[in-house]
């Protein structure tokens, strides 16, 4: 028994081979707050907060309105962009869960025994009007609109060197790859347009607003989850993404069968021991 308790750390220990790269986004005309990683964006009409903290980079937006009027985003007007591609932050789309039910008959009238009902259930995707955020005067809307990225970024070689992770108080961690970027050669560098409108009367006037972002650092590693230099934790300028190795899909597929057929082995050993007394 004590054997199949080693072989099943093993596995697990396979199975957690996975490859971690954290990211640092910086900004060319966006203000970050160097304690929190925001990055702000203020006039006298309003003031964005950009936040992309979490797993796959999600970007969320924070917009008050500071004027004595109600403000509006036009989402169908707005756009993440990267390179000369433009993602629309407009979802007008909506997720339904339910139950259905329904009943069919012969003839003019219903009866128990000669009609048919069928139940089930419902998931569907339903078009929804609204592209439009309505913020009233001296109020805030936040809205989380996609995530930048759910794979590892691909590098050539020769980029990532290796260095030494430090924790938070100072103490070598382990070693990791990084690499460090300006806007010029940064693998990604994206921009987020906004449009604003403001109603007086039936004429509505239209201003937008534009913010770039790029890659700072980027810092692979085989482990997660540890407060470093590199993962400070809760920032909202470092995000990460994670994949699982082949090595590690491959060795648990092994490891899988191993462990069935060691618990199988060993049953049988218990099985004839019994049998022996």
């Amino acid at each position: 028994m004590k054997k199949l308790f080693i072989l099943g750390g093993l596995l697990c220990l396979f199975a957690s081979c996975s490859k971690y790269q954290y990211g640092t986004l910086n900004s060319t005309n966006a203000v970050k707050n160097e304690q929190s990683g925001d990055f702000i964006v203020e006039n006298d009409t309003l003031a964005i907060v950009y936040r992309f903290k979490g797993e796959n980079a999600p970007l969320n937006i924070q917009i008050k309105n500071k004027l004595n009027e109600p403000l509006h985003v036009d989402w169908r007007r707005s756009a993440l962009i990267v390179g000369d591609k433009a993602v629309v932050y407009a979802d007008n789309k909506i997720s339904i869960q339910g139950e259905t039910f329904s009943q069919s008959s012969y003839g003019s009238f219903s009866r128990l025994d000669d009609s048919k009902s069928r139940s089930g259930t419902l998931a569907a995707t339903a078009n929804l009007p609204e592209n439009d955020s309505f913020i009233p005067p001296h109020s805030t809307i936040e809205r989380t609109l996609l995530k930048l990225s759910d794979t590892l970024l691909s590098l050539p070689k020769g980029k990532f060197h290796q260095v030494q992770m430090y924790s938070l108080n100072g103490e070598v961690v382990y070693n990791v790859k990084s690499a460090v970027f300006t806007r010029e050669n940064s693998p990604l560098v994206f921009k987020s347009y906004l449009t604003f409108y403001t109603e007086n009367g039936k004429e509505a006037k239209g201003f937008p607003v534009q913010q770039e972002f790029y890659l700072s650092q980027l810092v692979q590693t085989g482990q997660k989850g540890q407060k470093s230099e590199f993962n400070p934790g809760n920032r909202s300028d470092i995000f990460y993404t994670s994949k699982t190795t082949g090595y590690a899909k491959t060795m648990t597929f092994i490891g899988a069968g191993l462990f069935i057929g060691a618990a199988g082995a060993l049953a049988d050993k218990d099985t004839n021991t019994n049998k022996q007394k």
